[in-house]
């Protein structure tokens, strides 16, 4: 299906055959690249439409953390909110080793950013650049959010209680449930931290459903 979706890719696509190393490059890359236009909407698995944008720019799947050297690559559709990484990945940082929020997993993978938005069919709506150097005072606003979301995540672990929707106080990013059930089992494989269940089902980071309207208004702080 992803081969489906990326097969129209044209020529300044096609020769980038180096897979780019910055997010720049990314960007780059993006403006030069008319097959971004005519990818199908996705069908069950929402994730194919955003596979097939990295393929189209050339990106390899790989283990690291962000996309690339100095940033990650997303793509997402207007109106929904945007995953950026696993809860259960960030605990030990958050809990034990008060990790900043420029150091840590969200921050790394969100503070220079390309992100590609399609509207809810599949007309492209805008490819956009956003970093600390374009938009500082929303980073600092993210970094807020972080910080307000890590203090509530500290008090509820110590407390042996349970984990719920945080959205932080800029209503920018949030954690929420992110979970399927195991097809073995039929159940949700709960999030755990040094055996205490902080929730019976695993939760992420996510940007709130509003950012990509903001992008396409051009009115990210």
């Amino acid at each position: 299906m992803i081969r489906t979706l990326a097969k129209k890719m044209i020529s300044p696509c096609k020769n980038k055959l180096v897979a780019p190393s910055t997010v720049q490059e990314l960007a780059e890359r993006a403006e030069v690249c008319a097959g971004l236009t005519t990818l199908e909407k996705p069908g069950k698995n929402k994730g194919e439409r955003g596979q097939a944008v990295e393929k189209l720019l050339g990106l390899e799947n790989g283990n690291e953390l962000t996309d690339v050297s100095d940033g990650d690559l997303k793509t997402t559709t207007l109106g929904q909110t945007i995953f950026i990484t696993q809860l259960s990945h960030c605990l030990p940082e958050i809990i034990e080793r008060n990790v900043t929020f420029d150091k840590s997993k969200v921050g790394r993978k969100i503070k220079n950013c390309l992100y590609v938005v399609y509207d809810k069919e599949k007309t492209l709506m805008g490819k956009y650049l956003v970093s600390t150097k374009t938009h500082p005072e929303h980073y600092e606003k993210l970094a807020e959010d972080y910080n307000y979301i890590c203090r509530q995540i500290i008090d509820i672990y110590y407390r042996k209680q349970t984990l719920k929707t945080i959205n932080g106080p800029n209503k920018i990013l949030q954690i929420r449930t992110k979970a399927s059930k195991n097809a073995k089992t039929n159940e949700y494989t709960p999030l755990l931290y040094k055996n205490h269940q902080l929730k019976d089902k695993y939760m992420a980071f996510y940007l709130r459903s509003s950012f990509s309207k903001h992008l396409v208004n051009n009115t990210v702080c």
